[in-house]
């Protein structure tokens, strides 16, 4: 009880995982149905009461936070994506073919295998982790973090597996499945160079420098990726500089703004502004596209650079345009604006 109430107060989805223990410990008692179905239900009850704090937080994330968003083949492509990452991780997108290719059939292998030769209740968990899985993509919520719980479901029936699959071919086959997955993974981190979301090297660094120079000089910065502010709260305090280690964001005085607060304290403006755009999208719309098409309109662009193109882009175009990502991770626009105290 004091487990499942953990569980729920540090996750919402965590009562879809009670309710798969719930479902389980039920099939696991078919002799003792009555008395194991009542400890269920009443488990849930005490829970129920437990949760009244947060029946209210929770009540706004499902209205606000779910999204019907997606196609039916999206919503298959979400869900079998994010398994192919609990297996293989993010190091090695699918849409490498070389590698993403190998990487699918050794899961597929895994999944066939546990499902013929684990024990029953090794199978159920994997069902159970399944099913957590398609229910986060129809609800629109599936991501690589909130993975994070589900994946053991799905990894643990695998452990199971290598302890009680029969020699023979397919015990070969099952541990050259796992040993693939294994060194694709690995070799993904290492290479650094077959991201899925290439988020880890996303220049940050060096636009951060670029933006530094730039508000010294007595522009604005306006930007809506957290990397980008801290990469740039250390570029404008160099190491040994005292005071002054808050994240720069929203600061009138250093010219630092986050996209969508510029625009709710007025716009204000100096005679050049920076505007940095990086993840999440969408591209056309939002507070950053808001600041971009309004600084468009009042000001003249000087240049703009796009940086690190997202391999996968065309594919997330054809399969998942609602998404509306930016096709470039890092987008920087450079303008001068005339009359900087009329615009405001």
């Amino acid at each position: 009880m004091l487990l499942g109430l953990a569980l729920v107060y540090t996750n919402y989805f965590g009562w879809a995982m009670l309710v798969c223990l719930a479902i389980d410990i039920v099939l696991c008692h078919p002799q003792d149905l009555r008395r194991v179905s009542g400890l269920a239900l009443a488990s849930g009850l005490l829970l129920g009461i437990a949760y009244l704090p947060l029946w209210l937080a929770f009540r706004n994330e499902l209205r606000t936070g779910l999204s019907f968003r997606h196609t039916l083949v999206a919503t298959v492509l979400l869900a079998g994506f994010n398994v192919y990452n609990a297996f293989a991780s993010e190091s090695v997108a699918p849409w490498v073919w070389v590698l993403g290719i190998p990487a699918f059939l050794c899961v597929t292998a895994e999944l066939l295998l546990v499902l013929k030769y684990a024990p029953l209740q090794a199978k159920r968990l994997l069902l159970y982790g399944l099913t957590l899985v398609a229910l986060m993509a129809v609800l629109g919520i599936v991501t690589s973090k909130r993975m994070l719980p589900v994946a053991a479901w799905l990894l643990l029936p695998v452990g199971v597996t290598v302890g009680v699959i029969p020699r023979g071919r397919g015990r070969m086959v099952f541990s050259g499945a796992v040993a693939g997955v294994v060194l694709i993974g690995w070799f993904g981190i290492f290479a650094r160079r077959f991201y899925s979301a290439p988020r880890f090297v996303e220049p940050w660094h060096e636009v951060a420098a670029e933006a530094a120079e730039r508000s010294r000089s007595g522009a604005v910065v306006i930007g809506n990726n957290p990397s980008f502010f801290f990469y740039l709260t250390y570029a404008l305090h160099p190491p040994g500089q005292p005071g002054g280690w808050e994240m720069l964001q929203n600061s009138s005085g250093s010219g630092v703004f986050d996209a969508e607060d510029w625009i709710e304290i007025g716009r204000p403006l100096r005679h050049e502004v920076f505007l940095v755009r990086g993840m999440p999208g969408p591209l056309s719309a939002g507070p950053s596209w808001d600041d971009e098409q309004w600084l468009n309109s009042h000001c003249v662009l000087m240049a703009g650079r796009q940086l690190l193109r997202d391999p996968a882009a065309d594919l997330k175009a054809r399969f998942l345009p609602e998404l509306g990502e930016l096709p470039w991770r890092v987008r920087t626009r450079d303008y001068f604006c005339i009359d900087h105290k009329e615009n405001q």
